[in-house]
């Protein structure tokens, strides 16, 4: 079964699958940003009072994940 959940449909491309997919959120309601909208926002706290403490806390949670604690 590809993933518009439908077997007999021909394998689809990851791009037709993106595509197909954003189509049904839409009919569903759902507002999706452009597909490349996170380069806006990348590096965009760099430089800010909060960026030194968010990457020590992400990096403590990443540890914490691969060690298998909660």
């Amino acid at each position: 079964m590809n993933a518009l959940g439908n077997s007999a449909l021909p394998a689809l491309s990851q791009d037709e699958r993106y595509a197909a997919m954003v189509e049904k959120l839409k009919r569903l309601g759902v507002h999706v940003a452009p597909r490349t909208a996170w380069k806006q926002s990348f590096g965009s706290m760099e430089g800010s009072e909060h960026f030194d403490e968010a990457v020590r806390l992400g990096a403590e949670w990443r540890d914490r994940v691969n060690r298998g604690e909660s």
